[in-house]
């Protein structure tokens, strides 16, 4: 049973406009992904939603004023930096440290993200649900798949 959504930061909920080199809150343009805030509202009435990023040019508190910026801090229960954690994505000992601290056994986390390496493949490699959220169509994964954020719900139906 589920029991808990982590979602991968860039791409997958807020627009990562790679060639800016500091924290997201300091952006002069900062943009959600489209359906992104339909998908966490409807999410988090039954499942607590978590963040998972290898950001390297935010920690967790300005993590947190990029989300508060576009109204998503309130959907958020915490955040989990590679930079507090001290490894980065896709390594097992970034993912078990998440599965620690949230007490909870790989098959009852999904986590969605955009990179099928570092997102995916990476939570798979513990027993973490992956869902890979693929916009445009681009990769040939064979597991859960979202074009569309708001597609989210539906399969968590299918989880429960």
């Amino acid at each position: 049973m589920i029991k808990a959504v982590l979602f991968d930061w860039g791409n997958t909920l807020m627009v990562d406009h790679n060639n800016q080199k500091e924290p997201m809150y300091n952006w002069s343009k900062i943009e959600t992904i489209k359906n992104a805030k339909e998908c966490l509202e409807a999410v988090t009435i039954r499942f607590p939603c978590f963040l998972a990023t290898n950001a390297n040019d935010s920690n967790k508190d300005e993590i947190y004023k990029a989300l508060k910026i576009v109204g998503f801090d309130k959907y958020i229960t915490d955040v989990f930096c590679s930079q507090e954690i001290g490894f980065q994505k896709p390594s097992k000992e970034y993912f078990k440290t998440i599965l620690n601290r949230l007490n909870l056994n790989p098959v009852e986390i999904v986590f969605v993200g955009d990179d099928i390496e570092k997102d995916v493949y990476g939570a798979r490699g513990v027993g973490i649900i992956p869902i890979h959220y693929d916009p445009y169509s681009l990769s040939d994964f064979e597991g859960l798949k979202i074009d569309n954020l708001i597609n989210l719900i539906s399969i968590l139906e299918t989880l429960t």
